[in-house]
């Protein structure tokens, strides 16, 4: 069974606005020391999740479940403030380490340093294709992935939500990520009935910026700003990303934390 532990210093703890667990984690592989840190919530701190990730999958998949603990590392309150710290962990310093299963930097909305859109190389989807010939999926398979959305409706919050989500990734894209969404989109077109939804969505609503926009001065006083503001985080984190060991991350994060509760 996969080993999961909590460090006692985390007391477990539920959000008061949702009673969600916001959680940062450590996933280790007991064979090889290698490590994945990662942010998650959830409502059952026994729901076997171990982290996502590539590399991870194909190490889990190679020296089996059994071989890897997970340790929390960190309880909060918000979405917010988890994604905060796994992104002032998990930085550009962070992903170049060897003993680390992690890709790419922490997913903060906001932080300036996370690309929200990776475009793939056209060697790695040879790769994966070559990969993947000859590969077939069995009948129980195909079923289940036909089944698995079946008849799902999502509510008006979850939509609300995903077409916010939306919006604030657009606007982290770059030139070059834009380009590769316009060009895999030529040539597609709504539906009749998806316009007319869309049409019916936007009646009588005016965007409050309409016809808005910031000046470039404004634009780099707010990129600035951001980079200013997450380099004084790690700062006050006294964290060298790119060597400290698993236990070292998790005595720093809670140093940093109880520093910035007793200000």
């Amino acid at each position: 069974m996969h080993e999961f532990s909590e460090v006692s210093s985390a007391t477990p703890r539920p959000s008061s606005i949702d009673g969600k667990y916001y959680t940062n984690y450590v996933t280790e592989n007991l064979i090889n020391g290698k490590f994945y840190y990662g942010a998650h919530e959830t409502f059952n701190l026994r729901d076997s999740y171990h982290g996502s990730g590539m590399a991870l999958d194909l190490a889990i998949n190679k020296y089996g479940i059994d071989n890897f603990k997970t340790t929390i590392v960190w309880f909060g309150e918000t979405q917010d403030e988890m994604y905060d710290l796994e992104a002032l962990v998990v930085d550009k310093d962070f992903i170049k380490r060897k003993d680390v299963y992690n890709l790419v930097v922490g997913e903060r909305r906001g932080n300036p340093y996370v690309p929200r859109t990776k475009i793939v190389s056209e060697e790695t989807r040879r790769k994966r294709s070559l990969s993947l010939m000859g590969k077939t999926r069995t009948e129980k398979q195909k079923i289940k992935f036909k089944n698995i959305n079946l008849g799902r409706v999502h509510s008006e919050k979850s939509r609300r939500n995903m077409s916010i989500a939306k919006r604030k990734l657009c606007k982290h894209l770059t030139e070059e990520q834009k380009e590769h969404l316009r060009i895999i989109n030529i040539g597609r077109k709504h539906s009749e009935e998806t316009i007319l939804k869309i049409s019916l969505a936007k009646k009588g609503k005016s965007n409050h910026r309409k016809g808005k926009k910031h000046s470039e001065e404004t634009k780099e006083k707010i990129r600035l700003t951001n980079i200013k503001t997450w380099n004084e985080k790690k700062k006050n984190m006294d964290l060298d990303t790119s060597k400290a060991s698993p236990s070292e991350l998790a005595e720093s994060v809670e140093a940093f934390l109880l520093e910035k509760n007793d200000k």
